[in-house]
This record gives C-alpha cells, structure tokens and sequence, in this order.
C-alpha cells in the first residue's frame, strides 16, 4: 500500500483498512470504519485549510508555543508603540529601543517614567485614567497571543489524544 499513492491506510487507530481513491487530490475520504480524514496528507479533514497550510500550523504548534508561553509570562509591551520588551534587571525605568519611539515609562505601571522622578525602583503611583489605557493595549496584545495559544494548545491536545488512543488500540 505504501508504494501505490492511489491507496492509503485509514489513520483511524481501531482500523485496518485502506482506502483507494481514482486519482490522488486532497479531498475528504471516509472509511468503512467512518473515519473521515484527508487522502492526500491523511490528517483529519481539514476544509477549508489547505494541506500545506495544516503542515504549517503543526509546525508552528510544535515550535512556537513554549516561546509564546515565555514572552507571555516575561515581557510587557511599550505603551506607546507595543513593542515587546523584556526587562532582564536594573530600575524600572524603561527606554523603549524602537528607533521611532524613544518612550520612557515605568516597568510596573507602564506610566510616562517623567513624574516618578528618582524612585527608580519604586513605583507608587496610579493615575486611573493611564493605567486603563495602558491595560486596554497591553489587553489587545495579551488578548491576540492568547487566542493563538487557545487553539494551539486544543489542537495539539486533540492530536495527543490521537497518538494515545492508536498506542492503545495498536
């Protein structure tokens, strides 16, 4: 079966059958088991995402989510223009490095760093009005990581139920 691309193992884990097709394309096959998946990448049906986009996103299940999960936990973003920045030491004080920006703002407040004067590693001021705009946009950025890691990690838990499920049924 591995030699003929007009056939193709059912990837269900409880199934033994192949599946021949007329011609190879990427278009939803079902089984007499009635799994459903993929002829051509033999994934779980996919529509409307093509196949090299589906390997693209494993990928970048696979790679990208523990470096998302670290910039979640260890940076912040500048409240002027959002860069992502990451405070490794020293004061509070910060400079954003985008060249167009040049901010100056506190670590712990996201505030301008201008009224904090010379409590470099103190921050005991709150103004509402600030601190809401700057949580709004920290919230959008926070906000758009979140939904990626949403379906990241759904995703690869359904894919590990998968492998599970063929261990246990091999």
């Amino acid at each position: 079966i591995q030699c003929n691309r007009l056939l193709r193992w059912c990837p269900s884990p409880d199934c033994n059958s192949a599946i021949k097709v007329q011609y190879v394309e990427s278009k939803p096959v079902t089984c007499k088991c009635s799994h459903t998946f993929c002829f051509y990448c033999g994934e779980n049906w996919h529509d409307p995402v093509k196949c090299h986009l589906l390997r693209k996103w494993i990928k970048k299940c696979d790679d990208d989510s523990e470096t998302s999960n670290w910039i979640a936990a260890n940076t912040k973003e500048c409240p002027k223009c959002n860069v992502t920045i990451e405070k490794d030491g020293g004061c509070n004080h910060m400079i954003c490095k985008n060249q167009n920006c040049k901010t100056e703002f506190c670590w712990v407040c996201l505030g301008p760093w201008e009224p904090h004067g010379s409590s470099w590693y103190n921050c005991n001021r709150y103004d509402e009005e600030e601190a809401k705009a700057a949580r709004d946009t920290q919230q959008k950025s926070r906000s758009a990581l979140q939904r990626y890691l949403f379906y990241c990690n759904r995703y690869m838990n359904h894919l590990q139920s998968l492998k599970f499920e063929s261990k246990l049924y091999a």
